[in-house]
């Protein structure tokens, strides 16, 4: 699989527009919406092409293969409408993906401020208090037993920045969890949708990171930067 960036705000001399209408043979393509990061990281979108090599068409769908998996053809159902002939088309389908995402997301939105309502007003008829059923006292709703939970989940976030093809991908981790996390957490914004332990991280000096070993274990500090490069398999 190949990755392709048309990178936003669109520039009329970006390579990637004068083949939006390319067909290769046997070469289908998924386009992706690539984040880089919140508002505070400065973050900006891009649009990711990837391409696929076409094994097999069914009528139900497509098997394809990723050139990293190469003993592994994926498959892929027609009803996704995701894969493409031309990256055009991949960009239309990826139109109609977010399209559909948004309304669904302002469903959900919709549902869930209902749901707060209900509760806040449950908690006016009580008064405000709730009962705390391990301390046998009462508290109040975002007393400071509820801001000093939300600053000790702030404490377990790690700021890293990896650093892929040559564009950082800021995330926050989980200090508790494994480097691995992290890893495919930065691949999937880039829209990497192939095997993740193909993957290897290192650090600034070069040295290769253990993705089995927690975050926490490392004694990084936010804004660590990793690289992130594809695992040459021994011996090639």
């Amino acid at each position: 699989m190949a990755f392709e960036t048309l990178y936003l705000p669109l520039r009329q001399d970006d390579p990637v527009l004068a083949k939006l209408d390319e067909e290769l043979p046997n070469i289908w393509w998924r386009a992706s919406c690539w984040t880089a990061g919140p508002s505070e990281w400065g973050g900006h979108h891009s649009i990711v092409f990837e391409s696929y090599r076409l094994v097999r068409e069914t009528p139900k769908g497509y098997w394809i293969q990723d050139d990293w998996v190469v003993d592994k053809p994926i498959w892929r159902p027609k009803s996704s409408r995701d894969l493409a002939k031309t990256r055009r088309i991949a960009l239309d389908r990826l139109l109609r993906r977010k399209e559909w995402h948004v309304l669904h997301a302002r469903a959900r939105l919709k549902d869930a401020e209902g749901q707060l309502e209900s509760v806040k007003g449950l908690f006016g008829s009580l008064k405000g208090l709730t009962k705390d059923p391990e301390r046998r006292s009462y508290l109040k709703v975002g007393d400071s037993a509820s801001k000093m939970r939300l600053k000790m989940l702030a404490c377990n976030v790690l700021k890293i920045v990896f650093i892929l093809n040559g564009h950082d991908v800021p995330i926050d981790a989980d200090r508790n969890a494994p480097l691995s996390s992290a890893m495919h957490h930065a691949l999937q914004q880039m829209g990497y949708q192939g095997v993740h332990n193909l993957w290897e991280a290192r650090n600034a000096v070069g040295e290769l990171c253990d993705p089995a070993v927690k975050l926490k274990e490392f004694g990084w500090s936010d804004g660590v930067k990793l690289f992130l490069t594809v695992r040459i398999p021994a011996g090639g």
